[in-house]
């Protein structure tokens, strides 16, 4: 009889360890959510959302702020004069060879 109890006992013993394991993951997922998307979206400021993440995420506030500077747009547009958005050229972009049709460089 009292080898059922001690059975039983550890048992119990041992999926509280892992309740408690997977308890911890998840804790420490949700924690860094912030830097782990910047780092999967490859945003310029990743090291920045990483530093405000570890600092400053055990507040609400600094865990919000480093997963909205981590869902930012990668490229800021820029405004013309006529209220149209250009994004900026793809990083790989290259620059056409001049054209014979192009004025001179000396402004001739």
């Amino acid at each position: 009889m009292m080898l059922a109890t001690q059975t039983t006992g550890s048992a119990t013993g041992a999926a509280a360890v892992v309740l408690f394991l997977i308890i911890g993951l998840l804790s420490f997922a949700a924690y860094f959510t912030p830097g782990i998307v910047a780092s999967a979206r490859h945003v310029p400021n990743a090291g920045s959302v990483w530093i405000i993440n570890v600092l400053l995420g055990w507040t609400l506030i600094g865990w919000a702020v480093a997963l909205a500077m981590a869902c930012r747009s990668k490229y800021q547009a820029v405004m013309t004069p006529y209220g149209h958005h250009i994004p900026p050229p793809p990083s790989n972009y290259k620059q056409l060879p001049p054209s014979p049709y192009d004025p001179p460089a000396g402004g001739e």
